[in-house]
């Protein structure tokens, strides 16, 4: 039976002049990119994290480098953004004036080399100080600054609160982390090695629906987790369960059906309920699943600095394995709070942080129980990284001391890790 999780659905900003589909290939690549569902990696769209996005990137025209220019050149008279001040974000005690100039210049410096229209960055120290910015601009086509409070789809971010909602149930004894997903998830063909444990490491070798490129002529229909399920499975991945690594979406929308079968609530009120109101993110939602709060929607996203291509695509092919939208002050108090062990009990967090081994020799980035360890200007830090539609961005945390530093951008091809490592970097000058 077809379920619609919809109501109150908030449709995408519209805006005239729509591309053609072949656009879309941009070299037969985007696929990849994808946010978090993965063609092959971390988002909707990613095989191996990043992979094909650093493709897309490689293959976006010469001529955008007008197009970065174009979006560095902001000046003081440029018009408000579509987030205006109505939807600002109070930001933490600030850091020394040193600091913030050090990180301001940054991020501006970054610009360029990410292939983005804009950036939005926080960072969080230890002690709790800290700093907010932005560079660049909220549309190319337009004049306004991207705003450090913007909202942004957060893509394969969202996993990390999927495996958070997991564990909790896990830790209560009402699920064992070893039993077969399809103990609460029915009507598929599914091999009884396909436990809640594997799906959650991409170890239980289902195949990745976004690694199927022809899912992108139906980006912009609304399917039913099932059905997205049902679509992925209709192709056989060539990996047997905790023989391989695969980089799997169709993975976390298994664990959010089975979440809801178990609790017999819609994912966005278990995720609202068990972590977004008690760790206190007022501004993250399951986009176009639930309004926005404080209606205050998401910016303009871009596909290789083109707005056209994001247009009148369903949010719900990234559901449970990247469907969130926040800006970066969440971000932040999230990540900090699940690795800190506030979320989940410490050994708890320990447990998800340790990447599999097969993840390290057949991944492009180690991957545990919904986490990814990554190296950032030297520390090796927790978290994960995300892309779809519109967006790409992440949040790492280091775990020795607590220090944040979350990174969005506004186009789908982007290399948020470029920012990310010069804000990092930053951080150790």
């Amino acid at each position: 039976m077809r379920r619609d999780r919809r109501d109150g659905v908030q449709t995408p900003r519209g805006r005239a002049g729509r591309r053609p589909f072949t656009a879309w290939l941009l070299g037969g690549v985007l696929c990849g990119a994808f946010v978090g569902l993965g063609c092959g990696g971390d988002d909707v769209g990613e095989t191996d994290h990043g992979r094909a996005a650093d493709a897309g990137v490689d293959a976006a025209p010469d001529a955008d480098v007008d197009a970065v220019d174009a979006a560095a050149d902001v000046g003081p008279d440029a018009a408000p953004s579509v987030l205006d001040d109505r939807c600002r974000i109070a930001d933490p005690p600030p850091v020394d004036a040193a600091l913030a100039a050090a990180l301001d210049a940054a991020l501006a410096g970054a610009l360029r080399e990410t292939r983005a229209p804009g950036i939005a960055a926080r960072v969080v120290l230890p002690d709790g100080r800290g700093w907010a910015g932005a560079t660049g601009r909220d549309d190319i086509r337009g004049e306004a600054p991207l705003l450090p409070w913007g909202r942004f789809r957060i893509a394969s971010v969202t996993k990390t609160f999927i495996a958070a909602a997991v564990m909790l149930r896990v830790g209560a004894g009402a699920w064992d982390l070893d039993a077969p997903v399809t103990d609460w998830v029915e009507g598929f063909d599914l091999d009884p090695g396909v436990t809640l444990r594997r799906l959650l490491n991409h170890t239980a070798g289902v195949f990745n629906y976004s690694d199927d490129v022809s899912f992108l002529l139906r980006r912009t229909e609304y399917l039913a987790p099932e059905e997205v399920v049902a679509f992925a499975l209709a192709h056989d991945s060539g990996i047997a369960p905790g023989e391989g690594y695969l980089y799997s979406n169709t993975g976390y929308f298994l664990l959010g059906m089975a979440l809801e079968a178990l609790e017999q609530r819609p994912l966005q009120a278990i995720l609202r309920g068990d972590l977004l109101d008690p760790v206190g993110l007022p501004h993250t939602w399951l986009d176009q699943v639930e309004p926005p709060p404080d209606d205050c929607g998401l910016g303009q996203g871009h596909v290789t600095y083109d707005p056209g291509l994001t247009e009148g695509f369903d949010a719900g092919w990234g559901w449970a394995a990247g469907g969130l939208a926040a800006p970066t002050a969440d971000l932040c108090v999230w990540a900090r709070a699940l690795i800190g062990g506030e979320v989940l009990p410490p050994a708890t967090i320990a447990e998800m942080s340790v990447p599999t081994e097969l993840s390290r020799t057949m991944g492009e980035e180690p991957y545990g129980l919904g986490i990814m360890e990554v190296v950032r200007a030297g520390r090796t830090v927790n978290g994960h990284t995300g892309s779809t539609m519109g967006f790409r961005g992440e949040v790492f945390v280091d775990p020795t001391d607590g220090t944040c530093v979350a990174i969005q951008t506004n186009d789908f091809t982007a290399r948020q890790d470029i920012a990310a490592e010069a804000v990092w970097s930053a951080l150790a000058r």
